[in-house]
C-alpha cells in the first residue's frame, strides 16, 4: 500500500486488520461507523490479487449499491491512482477485474464483486489463493455465509468479514465474532468510532473518518446507553433483553428479504395504519403496507396536529396509495380523527370503498386465550410478520422502538408492557411501531381479520 498503491496510508487499527489477514484464516471486524472499512477492503483486494498468481478475490455485500458503488468505487479509485500501474483489465461497469494472461499463465486470476442473493451464486469459486471479503456482514443472509465459506477451502485462502454489528445474537456474523481467538485460524477485531485520528484530534486529519461531531450527534439523538450508539459508534453487538417481544433477529429476517430484492407477491393489497399522538414531543405516525412491503409516506409524520388535520392527511395518503382501509388507534385522541374520517365519507370527501377501522389497544383480543389485550396481539402479529413475510430495511430509530417493549404473562396469556413504561425507558413513545402494527394487522371485516387470516 505504501510502495505500490501510494496515497493516504492506513491508520493504526486499519493496519492491524491488514497484518491479521496473512496470519489468520478468518478475520472478523465489528466496527463503528466511518472507520474506513470500504477504503481498506478495496486496497486489501488489490494487494491480494496482484501479489498472488492463481488467486481469486470475491467481494460481496447485501445490496447492489454496497457492492458496485461503495466498495468497488473505492477499488476503482485505488486502481487508477496507483503509483505503479497494476495492469489487468478493469471492466468499465461490471465489478470485475482480470489480470492480463500474457504475463500470468494461471487459469484463475481475477476479482469479482457480487450481491449475496442466493446460495448457488456464491459457490464454485476455487483457486489456490482465495480471498473472500464480506462487506456489511451483519446484513448478509445465513445461506450466503455457508456458500462463501465453501470457496475458501485451501490452506492459503482467507475470509474477511467486516461491518457494523447491527444484527441480533443469532446471526452468523455475531456468532462468528464470538468465537475465541485461535492462532492461525480466527481473530475478531472490534473498532470504535472514537478511536479514529479525527475523533482523537478533534479535527479532520483523514477525510471521511468519524469525527467528534458525528459521535456527539448519535449520542444526542439516541443516547449513550442506546443499542444504536453501542453498535454504530462503539462497534459492539447490541445486547437484547431476554424478555423483549421483538428482537434484532426478527428485524434481520425482514432486512435479509429486502437485501435479496424479492419480487412483490401477486396480491399487493394496501392497508394504512395511523397511530395518533398524544401531546408534547410525540408525533402522529402514518404507515402504509403494500403486500409484504412497508412504506413511510414523506408527509406521514405530524406533530401537534388536530383531529381534522390527522383525518385529512390519512385520507390523502390512503387515496394516494389506493388503500382498501385505514386502521386507527381509537384510544385517547384517536377518536377525533376516526369521527372526522367517517364524517368526510358522509360528505363524499372520502370514498366509502376505503374502510375505517377503529382499534382499541386495551380491548379484548380476537384470540383472548392467547393475548391479554388487542395491543399485545397486534405486536405479536407484527413480530411474526417481520420474521416470516415482510420485506423491509428497518432504520435504526424504528429498530430501537421495535426492540424496546418487553412482555410477560397474565396467566397463560401474553401481555405487552404498557406504553408509559416503554416511553420512560426509551425516552420517547413508540409512535411509528404502533402505526406499523396497525398497518400489518389492525384491519377487520365481517369475515374476520384480513391480515391475520392470511398469516
Amino acid at each position: 500500500m505504501r510502495d505500490v498503491l501510494g496515497g493516504p496510508q492506513p491508520w493504526s487499527r486499519q493496519a492491524e486488520i491488514i497484518e491479521a489477514i496473512p496470519r489468520y484464516a478468518e478475520v472478523d471486524v465489528a466496527s463503528g461507523h466511518s472507520i474506513g472499512k470500504d477504503w481498506l477492503s478495496a486496497r486489501i483486494a488489490l494487494w491480494w490479487l496482484f501479489t498472488r498468481p492463481n488467486s481469486i478475490v470475491i467481494t460481496t455485500a447485501p445490496t447492489e449499491r454496497q457492492v458496485k458503488t461503495i466498495l468497488w468505487g473505492e477499488l476503482r479509485k485505488a486502481y487508477h491512482a496507483s503509483k505503479i500501474p497494476l495492469g489487468g483489465t478493469l471492466a468499465p461497469v461490471d465489478s470485475m477485474l482480470r489480470v492480463d494472461t500474457q504475463f500470468n499463465k494461471a487459469p484463475m486470476h481475477y476479482a469479482k464483486g457480487m450481491v449475496s442473493r442466493d446460495a448457488s451464486s456464491l459457490q464454485g469459486f476455487h483457486a489456490e489463493h482465495v480471498l473472500l471479503i464480506v462487506d456489511e456482514a451483519a446484513g448478509i443472509a445465513s445461506y450466503a455465509f455457508e456458500g462463501l465459506e465453501s470457496c475458501a477451502s485451501t490452506a492459503t485462502s482467507r475470509i474477511l468479514r467486516i461491518g457494523n454489528p447491527t444484527c441480533g445474537p443469532n446471526h452468523p456474523f455475531a456468532r462468528s465474532c464470538r468465537r475465541p481467538t485461535v492462532e492461525g485460524k480466527h481473530l475478531t477485531i472490534e473498532i470504535s468510532s472514537t478511536e479514529t485520528p479525527n475523533y482523537k484530534a478533534g479535527k479532520e486529519l483523514v477525510p471521511g473518518l468519524a469525527s467528534r461531531e458525528f459521535v456527539e450527534r448519535i449520542k444526542e439523538r439516541y443516547g449513550e446507553q442506546s443499542q444504536t450508539y453501542r453498535s454504530r459508534v462503539l462497534g459492539k453487538f447490541p445486547t437484547g433483553s431476554p424478555d423483549s417481544l421483538i428482537t434484532l433477529d426478527h428485524i434481520g429476517e425482514a432486512r435479509s428479504r429486502f437485501n435479496e430484492d424479492l419480487p412483490n407477491p401477486e396480491s399487493q393489497e394496501v392497508r394504512v395504519g395511523v397511530d395518533v399522538a398524544r401531546q408534547g414531543p410525540d408525533a402522529t405516525s402514518i404507515c402504509v403496507r403494500k403486500g409484504n412491503r412497508i412504506h413511510w409516506p414523506k408527509n406521514g409524520l405530524m406533530h401537534k396536529a388536530d383531529a381534522i388535520q390527522v383525518a385529512r392527511r390519512a385520507a390523502d395518503i390512503a387515496q394516494e396509495y389506493d388503500a382498501l382501509s385505514i386502521a386507527l388507534d381509537g384510544g385517547g385522541l384517536g377518536a377525533g380523527p376516526i369521527d372526522a374520517l367517517r364524517d368526510m365519507q358522509r360528505r363524499r370527501e372520502v370514498p366509502f370503498s376505503i374502510e375505517i377501522h377503529e382499534v382499541q389497544f386495551g380491548a379484548r383480543a380476537t384470540e383472548p386465550d392467547r393475548y391479554s389485550n388487542r395491543r399485545s396481539e397486534l405486536w405479536m402479529r407484527m413480530r411474526d410478520a417481520l420474521r416470516n413475510e415482510l420485506v423491509y430495511d428497518c432504520d435504526d430509530e424504528l429498530a430501537e422502538e421495535l426492540t424496546a417493549p418487553r412482555f410477560g404473562y397474565s396467566g397463560a396469556r401474553i401481555q405487552l408492557e404498557k406504553k408509559e413504561q416503554i416511553k420512560k425507558r426509551l425516552g420517547r413513545s413508540t409512535d411509528r411501531s404502533d402505526a406499523l402494527a396497525l398497518a400489518i394487522s389492525g384491519h377487520e371485516s365481517p369475515g374476520g381479520q384480513l391480515w391475520i387470516d392470511h398469516w
